[in-house]
């Protein structure tokens, strides 16, 4: 006896996703033949935030239902879900397209498990594409984890929209997506898999649920840079609404570079010498360059890429940061917010490289200054 009488396949997009939308659902169609050879019901609803003409024709076209959406990615995804005319709902973006069973996967997850406590299924995500630089630099970061919790674990404490699903009843009991979220996109994602926990549900994974995501709206080093400011942004408001996963965190980079910022600057002021000045920017580079040299050891992976890669954490940091300053909160600081119970064992080696880095790069800063002094 089937306990679900379907699914509905809730797509968020925007005009400059409009050239990925189309494979999107031409896959997700072939996807929906396999549910129905299974018995199940499935319908697809694309939520239009740019209101584009063309989106609506093709859609149309597909027998697919078609709303405007909002400027807010939230109030987006809500209405999708209050569109919604089956038990189970699944997200996906707009520049993801799909393999041919993972509704299936999906679905056979809320059935095999039979279990009133389950909220939600998370598949995994799989990058295709070009490998350019501004995405290699995202793949080997923390940035691209979420993606593959699936694999990682066996319930995830939240999960990226690019491949979930939740029963709808819960997600009505929950209030849906956050809608007085105070970014137009960025951990309403996280907010969501956080409050599904917390109300006594869990979100079962299945790596066999697979969806293919483009590496071409990642490859960009400038938006990248964009993306992960944002992410900070989005953490510090996390961090303020969930209290309880917050946790100390007192070696951050981008905090001595501010403090060494505003030392430099009275230096100067006092001393008159700019080399002084200078030494700001020295600074984080041989901070940036020595932090990259140790984790390369660790991963085995390029000096390049590490340096980078931390480089986007840090600009991620600072986002959280500066938005703090900005609600004149000054927690951020020296605190931060755990996404996963486990990450603060899995990011001790990580600590230990952040200490050995900030211990050499002070020292060697502190011998160029006193010589920068001297001359």
């Amino acid at each position: 006896m089937k306990r679900y009488n379907g699914i509905s396949i809730i797509i968020p997009t925007q005009k400059s996703h409009l050239k990925y939308l189309k494979k999107l659902l031409i896959t997700i169609k072939e996807a929906q033949n396999t549910l129905k050879n299974a018995g199940y019901s499935s319908e697809v609803i694309v939520v239009d935030s740019s209101a584009n003409e063309y989106t609506n024709k093709l859609c149309n076209g597909l027998g697919i239902r078609y709303f405007i959406g909002d400027r807010m990615l939230t109030k987006t995804r809500n209405i999708g879900i209050r569109k919604s005319a089956y038990d189970i709902i699944f997200f996906i973006d707009s520049d993801c397209y799909v393999d041919r069973n993972f509704l299936i996967e999906h679905i056979k997850i809320y059935e095999e498990k039979n279990n009133e406590k389950l909220g939600g299924v998370l598949g995994l995500t799989v990058f295709e594409g070009k490998s350019t630089l501004g995405y290699k630099i995202m793949k080997n970061s923390s940035f691209a984890l979420p993606f593959r919790f699936a694999t990682l674990m066996e319930y995830a404490p939240w999960g990226t929209c690019t491949n979930i699903s939740f029963k709808k009843k819960i997600l009505e009991t929950i209030g849906g997506f956050d809608e007085n979220w105070p970014l137009k996109h960025g951990g309403e994602d996280v907010d969501l898999g956080w409050r599904v926990n917390d109300a006594g549900y869990y979100i079962a994974t299945n790596p066999k649920a697979v969806v293919y995501h483009t590496t071409e709206t990642w490859s960009s080093f400038i938006k990248n840079i964009r993306r992960v400011w944002n992410w900070g942004r989005a953490d510090y408001y996390l961090f303020k609404k969930f209290p309880n996963k917050r946790c100390l965190d007192i070696i951050k980079y981008p905090v001595l570079w501010l403090f060494i910022t505003l030392y430099q600057i009275i230096c100067f002021l006092l001393f008159k010498k700019f080399i002084l000045l200078g030494l700001i920017l020295l600074f984080i580079f041989m901070n940036m360059l020595m932090h990259g040299f140790l984790a390369k050891k660790q991963k085995n992976t390029s000096l390049v890429n590490e340096v980078l890669a931390e480089f986007f954490f840090n600009i991620f940091e600072l986002g959280f940061i500066l938005e703090g300053i900005k609600n004149l909160d000054l927690s951020p600081f020296y605190q931060k917010i755990l996404h996963t119970p486990n990450q603060l064992v899995h990011g001790w080696p990580m600590t230990a490289i952040k200490v050995w880095t900030l211990f050499i790069t002070l020292a060697a800063m502190l011998m160029a200054f006193v010589i920068g002094c001297l001359l």
